[in-house]
């Protein structure tokens, strides 16, 4: 899929305005309408007016006490008041922002994250790889995802809003200026550029000589990398003497970061410093120019001080508003991948009654021809064209070597891949791409040699899968799946010989308190115990689920509980319901206790039949994967 180039300030409002059309409108009242409304509303409405009023008030006050007069009780009351009003109107204004922002951001990430949840695998990395031309990682991935979505809600509620009011502020303010045009001098004009000038010169220095500043920080990570190294591999480093070192390494570090400046740098720093933030060009520009200004324009100090507060502020906001078009720009042409998964075509189409869901009772899947490779220009990952059928009730194994391709089927069996022209498959007849995706995963369980397990305990995993399952229901589905077998339950190499094993198990499940076990938190249990998790889930969905694929998903077990207990119960539990299972396994154990097995090799089916066909047949892959493990007697 081709990465789209669409702005997302223009996928933005084109989504918010087809699916979310009252916070589309509500936004813009908010961010546009009522700004420009207030320019036209009274002084006490609009904070452009009530900051020009608090400016002017308070050179009054300065003015009257440099002239030595008594200050006005009044006037220092209505400057208070002035300003409590204006930060009412701040409140006011950066809580309805951040209400819309805040709901603006939560619904952008539910949609990406929706998308995201539905799509194609590999369809994120495919975009990302496309915009930057390399392989990302999954972190770098989700920190890109996050800081569009952020700058893209920005750019929306803050950036654009902030150009519109800043450009009709300044206008305002140069209106406001051009009609005292006969008290402002050109002087008046140039102080307060020059100081920008200035002040963005220093801000580049500084950032360019932070040089230093970086790397002690990054030598100061460093060294809590070391501390961290050390403490935890301290056994390993004690056996192996390596202490000195370990010791030349913290030195190596600490040297980085107690190397001082030279007191040529330090000078000009600290120099550079005292004439920005001190004010000292500001001050000495004013000093040389005022009396200046006021003798050729006519006017008093306090006139001066009036004029000169409004034309500084008229540059502030001519110096913001350049800064927001920056960022407007930069934000609007660097690369932005959320825009093409919002556009993405999802997995999951909406649950409208389909006519082929009536004719779908997974009686038969069946695979005719399945052709698939990842480049299309690489070698084939699937080129099958020998017919594969899967019916109810039976128990099947694929077996193969690694990279014969049995992963990529079961991703296409799972609508995770999108098989390429030449695939025919079907479903009780009806075409497998006519199925739609979500009512197909709805009735099949698919589990890996990996489960996944969210944090909590056992028994909220298990709930995952069904939420409103009751207690009794989730104990019945642990025990079918070998969960309680986990409670301190003896290996094949501890059970008593004398007691036969299956008595001993079955005894060893009945005494067992179940409890305990489910209220086990799944980050301290072992993997075969995890494994039996995710199978209870299975167990717990019950007849709804008609299709069950489990990919190596019993590999970590206890090779006696799995084949004397968990292996027999599922077996039963498939054929009771009339479902399917394909077990993908390396265990010929498993290939005993399978209907029919299909052997793939480079991508193709090689074999395929019952456990003693293929036997008979002497198929040399099969004799490989048989001889590859040893047998654990049957019951």
């Amino acid at each position: 899929m081709g990465v789209r180039r669409r702005s997302p300030l223009l996928e933005h409002y084109v989504l918010f305005w087809v699916r979310l059309r009252p916070t589309f409108i509500y936004s813009i009242v908010a961010n546009y309408v009522v700004p420009l409304l207030t320019e036209i509303a009274p002084w006490y409405l609009s904070r452009r007016k009530i900051a020009q009023r608090l400016r002017q008030r308070r050179t009054e006050i300065e003015h009257q006490l440099i002239k030595g007069g008594l200050y006005s009780r009044l006037a220092l009351g209505t400057y208070i008041f002035e300003a409590m009003l204006y930060a009412a109107l701040v409140a006011v204004d950066q809580i309805c922002h951040d209400r819309i922002e805040g709901r603006q951001r939560a619904i952008v990430y539910r949609l990406v994250m929706q998308r995201i949840l539905h799509g194609d695998i590999g369809l994120i990395q495919r975009i990302y790889k496309k915009l930057y031309d390399v392989d990302l990682k999954n972190e770098q991935i989700a920190e890109l995802i996050d800081r569009e979505i952020n700058g893209t809600i920005g750019l929306v509620n803050t950036t654009m809003p902030a150009i519109c009011r800043g450009g009709v502020a300044l206008y305002r303010q140069v209106a406001d200026l051009y009609a005292r045009r006969q008290q402002v001098d050109i002087l008046a004009i140039i102080r307060p550029v020059v100081v920008q000038i200035i002040s963005a010169t220093y801000a580049r220095f500084v950032t360019e000589d932070n040089g230093d500043d970086h790397q002690v920080e990054a030598a100061k990570k460093n060294r809590e990398t070391v501390i961290d190294d050390i403490i935890e591999n301290l056994p390993a480093i004690q056996c192996g003497n390596l202490q000195d070192t370990h010791l030349d390494r913290i030195d190596a570090v600490n040297q980085a970061i107690c190397t001082p400046l030279s007191l040529p740098v330090l000078m000009v720093q600290n120099l550079s410093r005292a004439l920005s933030t001190r004010g000292i060009i500001d001050f000495a520009y004013e000093v040389v120019t005022a009396k200046r200004v006021m003798h050729r324009s006519k006017i008093d100090h306090q006139t001066y001080r009036t004029v000169q507060n409004d034309v500084d502020y008229a540059v502030r906001l001519a110096v913001r508003l350049l800064r927001l078009l920056g960022d407007f720009y930069s934000t609007i042409t660097s690369p932005c991948g959320i825009t093409s998964i919002l556009t993405s075509r999802p997995f999951a189409p909406s649950r409208r009654p389909s006519p082929t869901r009536k004719r779908l009772h997974f009686n038969a899947l069946v695979l005719e021809s399945v052709v698939y490779r990842y480049k299309s220009s690489g070698p084939f990952a699937l080129d099958i064209h020998s017919q594969i059928r899967f019916e109810k009730g039976r128990v099947y194994a694929l077996a193969g070597p690694n990279g014969s391709g049995k992963s990529t089927l079961l991703r296409i069996i799972m609508k995770l891949l999108s098989p390429h022209k030449g695939t025919r498959i079907m479903l009780d007849s009806v075409p497998f791409e006519h199925i739609d995706r979500s009512f197909f995963r709805d009735h099949i369980s698919y589990l890996s040699h990996e489960p996944y397990l969210v944090a909590g305990t056992i028994i909220d995993n298990i709930r995952i899968a069904k939420p409103t399952a009751t207690e009794m229901e989730i104990e019945a589905a642990a025990e079918a799946a070998g969960v309680f077998l986990y409670d301190d339950f003896p290996s094949a190499a501890q059970i008593d010989p004398v007691m036969p094993r299956l008595q001993q198990l079955i005894t060893l499940a009945e005494r067992m308190s179940r409890h305990p076990v489910l209220s086990q938190r799944t980050e301290e249990i072992s993997g075969g115990l995890s494994q039996a998790v995710a199978l209870a889930r299975v167990f717990l969905r019950g007849p709804s689920v008609r299709f069950c694929i489990l990919d190596e998903a019993l590999m970590k077990m206890d090779a006696l509980k799995k084949h004397q207990f968990i292996l027999p119960r599922l077996l039963k539990w498939v054929r009771a319901n009339g479902a399917t299972l394909l077990i993908v396994s390396h265990d010929p154990n498993v290939f005993n206790q399978a209907d029919h097995i299909v052997i793939m090799e480079r991508g193709r089916v090689v074999a395929q039949g019952s456990p003693r066909e293929l036997s008979a047949q002497h198929n040399p892959v099969y004799e490989r994967l048989c001889g590859a493990m040893p047998q654990v007697d049957a019951i």
